[in-house]
């Protein structure tokens, strides 16, 4: 019985020092980031580095005619309302992969309406479908799923991109006039809203 105690607490002693030095970020994951051997920075840096620039650049949907106007008006107030954050704001179809460069990104839409969306998750931790999203190997499929999501920006991880996104456009829009400020200032990395 002594032994097995002895056993025990050397066996947690172990785990608690060598598991303290194992490095879980993208844990399972694929990223260009991971498989070059590079760390990423966490989400303090990347917040450090959009304080000292206070500039960012919005991506808004307008590859669908029928949101294209109610998104440009959206990301038109949010550059209205910021104090100490300037947006950069441009439509989806004006954006080059070069411009996804150098600055933090906020990619806001569906990956119906927003091409750029699609593009960027493909090197994520999570996957974006038509009608659904998948995180952390649950499926939101509901087309009142919302999701905001900050990480590493794989295109120059030494900034974020922070995506606000969903599965309608239209919930997504009603989402946006009703609290905007709720999805723009997650205070985690992610955040999933259901059934509005």
């Amino acid at each position: 019985m002594k032994l097995r105690y002895v056993l025990a607490v050397i066996a947690a002693l172990m785990i608690l020092f060598f598991g303290a030095h194992l490095d879980f970020t993208n844990a399972g994951e694929n990223t260009p980031e991971k498989s070059a051997g590079k760390q990423l920075p966490n989400r303090e840096t990347l917040h450090e580095r959009l304080f000292e620039t206070r500039e960012a650049l919005l991506v808004y949907a307008a590859t669908d005619a029928r949101y294209r106007e109610q998104y440009q008006q959206f990301a038109t107030e949010m550059q209205q309302r910021g104090r100490w954050l300037k947006f950069n704001i441009r439509a989806d179809s004006d954006v080059r992969d070069s411009d996804l460069r150098g600055t933090t990104v906020y990619l806001l839409g569906t990956v119906a309406s927003n091409r750029w969306i699609a593009s960027v998750a493909e090197q994520l931790p999570l996957q974006i479908r038509q009608n659904s999203f998948k995180l952390f190997e649950n499926t939101y499929a509901d087309s009142t799923d919302l999701l905001t999501f900050y990480y590493p920006n794989m295109r120059d991880s030494t900034h974020a991109v922070y995506l606000i996104t969903g599965n309608s456009d239209a919930h997504l829009l009603r989402e946006l006039q009703r609290s905007s400020r709720q999805l723009f200032n997650s205070a985690g990395d992610y955040r999933v809203q259901r059934n509005g």
